[in-house]
């Protein structure tokens, strides 16, 4: 199989990024993050094509990231919490990881 990603993605426990969520208020579960993108888990399917901002929270500083929604698919079925969608998230500007630290730091 032939690597396509072109930035390493950072699994969320390691991320400094405690909430996400989909404008406008989908929250979201952050899976991994990336320079590029992100790849996200929620109750709400994403449309993909669709415009999307990804706003990030790490107590009291925060980060609002343009971006479009690559692919989403079912994550998973629940009984208790029903659909869970995971889509892949395209930023518009790159997200380095140098001002992520600093606003999180």
């Amino acid at each position: 199989m032939i690597e396509r990603r072109r930035a390493t993605r950072q699994p969320a426990h390691q991320s400094p990024w405690l909430t996400a969520r989909v404008r406008p208020g989908r929250d979201v579960a952050l899976v991994n993050v990336a320079e590029g993108g992100a790849l996200v888990e929620g109750a709400t399917r994403l449309l993909p094509g669709s415009r999307v901002v990804l706003q990030l929270k790490a107590g009291e500083h925060a980060l609002a990231v343009a971006g479009l929604v690559v692919w989403c698919e079912v994550a998973s079925l629940d009984r208790d919490r029903g659909v869970r969608y995971r889509g892949a998230l395209r930023f518009d500007v790159p997200l380095s990881c140098t001002e992520a630290s600093t606003r999180c730091g």
